[in-house]
């Protein structure tokens, strides 16, 4: 009877709790619009050469659905330029994620880690 109590609790330890993984699962979404976003940026770059005045701007004229709003709280992610060719992309996460790493279009990598919280990624254009 012990070792079946002992097996149930080191089985509860080991696996995430529900709400844990919905969290996690926020967040990865979280990063996922982060990183279209800043794709959409690159493009933007590209084109007009210089930053978007805010990430509305993003959404004119884009062909597919670009989520600029928390799919938890539904407010707008936060996005402010810190100079003429770099600026800051915001989120509030739930949790902390120490490796995550996505490549966008052009096989430039960025690196997604974040704390739990509030949580600005300093970002630049890809310029070729």
């Amino acid at each position: 009877m012990t070792i079946v109590i002992g097996a149930i609790v080191a089985g509860m330890v080991m696996i995430d709790s529900p709400a844990k993984e919905r969290a996690q699962k926020l967040d990865k979404r979280r990063i996922a619009d982060l990183a279209e976003i800043a794709m959409s940026i690159d493009r933007y770059w590209e084109r007009y050469k210089k930053l978007p005045a805010d990430l509305n701007v993003l959404q004119e004229g884009v062909v597919s659905d670009l989520d600029i709003a928390d799919p938890k709280t539904l407010k707008s992610y936060r996005y402010r330029t810190t100079a003429s060719s770099s600026y800051e992309l915001c989120a509030e996460f739930d949790t902390k994620q120490s490796k995550e790493t996505w490549i966008n279009r052009y096989g430039r990598d960025r690196n997604w880690s974040h704390t739990a919280g509030e949580y600005c990624f300093a970002l630049e254009p890809y310029k070729k």
